[in-house]
């Protein structure tokens, strides 16, 4: 990582004073709330009272659908957005994601045949990774890799802006997942995006034992509180905001390939799905389908 104090105090200077919030799309009040799965209802029989060693064990089937499409395909779409809903944010955080050129909200399971003939018409263009377990402190989505440098500048949680330079490193999304313990039916989501360097160094141990010396990767998390509480039959949208256009941005560095006019652009789909591993009819098998496997 290298320091280069002009370019960043020029740009963090730019940043202040260009740094407005987009508008978002409210679903639309006429859309029902999603039918739920009768294997899914069976999680509301659980009683977040019982001592935590008499509770019925609840497992996440999680599903990251990566969908690479021409800038503005899906970003720009309103069709598309008015079926997403970020009011479940807070403001302040749905506002500085949108400054750092993210735009996220979810969408209930109603709105997956929509969805879903997206992601048919373009198979080629999706990737697909799938994971279960009771809970994951940190799944990877790697999205850009081999570059050569990158400058980034973002607003952290607190709104206060940040700037870093980097050589040679990868960008990815490290995403963690868990059964809310107030309401399991609810799968609690963060996604934290990190650069991770290419280069190795050798680490000691605070003893400075040789023996436990290891070559690692250092990582750099970029915390913009990207919580989100996914409620029972609902899936998260992750895509680039107008912000991302801003070339030292998120959403940019993350969710942006290329250079105008052939940028592209990707849009992430996280279907969180909870099932009771005590019951032999809970595994999830049908939200949702697509064509792909895995």
């Amino acid at each position: 990582m290298t320091s280069r104090r002009p370019l960043i105090l020029a740009a963090m200077l730019a940043l202040a004073t260009a740094a407005g919030t987009g508008c978002v799309r409210r679903s639309p009040a006429t859309q029902a709330a999603s039918p739920v799965p009768a294997r899914f209802e069976k999680l509301r029989d659980i009683d977040p009272q019982l001592p935590r060693s008499t509770r019925v064990g609840v497992a996440i089937h999680l599903r990251i659908f990566t969908l690479t499409v021409p800038r503005g395909a899906l970003s720009g779409n309103a069709e598309f957005w008015s079926r997403v809903d970020s009011t479940m944010l807070d403001p302040p955080v749905r506002d500085n994601l949108l400054r750092n050129g993210l735009r996220v909200g979810v969408a209930p399971q109603s709105e997956w045949g929509y969805f879903k003939s997206i992601i048919d018409a373009m198979p080629s263009a999706i990737h697909l990774d799938a994971f279960t377990g009771y809970y994951a402190r940190s799944v990877e989505v790697p999205l850009r890799g081999g570059l050569l440098g990158q400058d980034l500048f973002y607003f952290d949680r607190a709104g206060r802006i940040d700037g870093r330079s980097f050589d040679r490193c990868e960008n990815l999304l490290a995403v963690s997942f868990q059964p809310s313990p107030i309401d399991p039916g609810t799968a609690r989501i963060t996604v934290m995006p990190i650069v991770r360097t290419q280069r190795t160094r050798l680490e000691f141990s605070p003893l400075n034992d040789p023996r436990d010396a290891q070559f690692v990767q250092p990582e750099t998390p970029l915390d913009v509180d990207l919580r989100i509480p996914t409620p029972l039959g609902h899936l998260l949208v992750i895509g680039p905001s107008p912000q991302a256009d801003r070339l030292t941005s998120l959403g940019a560095a993350f969710l942006l390939d290329g250079s105008p006019p052939e940028r592209s652009e990707r849009v992430l789909l996280i279907v969180p799905m909870p099932f009771r591993t005590d019951d032999p009819d809970a595994a999830p098998a049908t939200f949702p389908t697509t064509t792909l496997s895995g």
